[in-house]
């Protein structure tokens, strides 16, 4: 894989020597076609809600950024409403990037579950029901995801190009992750039942 030797990985892309998950990656990945800002951000609402979370106060600046370090280009196109859109492409640099940040190893021990912590420290509240209203409310964040994830594994085949093929495992990753938070759900609620919540 000569191409990923090339390719110069530094500043915010690289931390302590290695290769982090970054916005500006996850960006570049969902640049295959080309897109706007806010195309990327219903993105994130939709296919990639189950991985990665971002908003357009986030999404405007790296773009900026990975415009500047030459990894995508802009250009205006024209809008069906409203103003002008600015319409983002990756370019082969950022190509070569990507490559290098899937091919350097999976990243792990990066995720922040702020609900985790929730449910951790819940005791401090003394009130067993605000965890049971926790549970609740993680069951009906989770549940309409799976649902979407789990249609739209079922829409792709097997039988799909490369990029699709792809989509479909992390489609099912997704799947399988909020199938366990669901589990874990039912569980919670049949503890907190068992104490009277």
């Amino acid at each position: 894989m000569a191409v990923v030797d090339r390719v110069p990985l530094t500043g915010d892309y690289i931390k302590a020597g290695i290769v982090t998950v970054s916005l500006p990656h996850v960006l570049l990945g969902l640049l295959r076609s080309p897109a706007t800002g806010y195309d990327l951000r219903r993105t994130f609402e939709t296919g990639a809600a189950h991985y990665w979370a971002a908003e357009l106060s986030q999404i405007y600046p790296a773009l900026k950024k990975l415009e500047a370090d030459g990894l995508v280009r802009s250009e205006d196109a024209p809008s069906t409403r409203g103003p002008r859109r600015r319409l983002y492409h990756r370019t082969p640099a950022g190509r070569e990037a990507l490559i290098a940040w899937v091919s350097s190893g999976p990243v792990v021990g990066t995720q922040r579950l702020a609900y985790v912590a929730q449910i951790e420290f819940a005791h401090e509240v003394g009130d067993l029901r605000v965890t049971a209203d926790l549970v609740a409310d993680l069951r009906a964040e989770f549940q309409p995801l799976h649902d979407l994830l789990e249609s739209a594994a079922q829409e792709l085949s097997d039988d799909v190009d490369d990029a699709d093929f792809h989509s479909l495992l992390a489609i099912r990753l997704g799947v399988r992750t909020l199938a366990a938070r669901l589990a874990w759900c039912d569980e919670a609620e049949a503890l907190l039942d068992s104490r009277g919540a």
